[in-house]
């Protein structure tokens, strides 16, 4: 296991619930969250920090819900969910996969009461 993680699997009490993996900008572990399934992310790139900023920003509207963060890193829940827009759209659902993407859109480009801190 990365030793990145360490510092936030005490600091958030997570128990590890899958094989750490990486992407090209974050470090990514599954994690069980007061029993609850979760992702820990550590961004490791400016986009990918900035990003973390913006998920906080956005509170779940419109995007996964951040239950945590600090530094880097992001605890986020954990989507569990078998289907996908690229399943309904294989499964010749089109448009209900594009009005799904319209609304989220949507509520993620709705106006907000605070503006978002760079």
């Amino acid at each position: 296991m990365n030793q990145a993680f360490t510092p936030y699997l005490q600091r958030w009490a997570l128990t590890p619930d899958g094989k750490a993996f990486e992407t090209h900008s974050s470090l990514l572990m599954p994690v069980r969250h007061q029993g609850a399934p979760a992702m820990l992310k550590i961004a490791r790139e400016p986009e990918e920090k900035f990003g973390a900023r913006l998920m906080c920003w956005w509170q779940g509207d419109g995007a996964a819900q951040v239950l945590a963060c600090h530094g880097d890193a992001l605890l986020l829940e954990r989507a569990q969910g078998t289907q996908s827009l690229t399943q309904l759209v294989r499964a010749g659902d089109d448009e209900r996969a594009t009005a799904i993407l319209c609304q989220v859109v949507a509520r993620l480009h709705r106006p907000r009461a605070q503006p978002l801190r760079r």
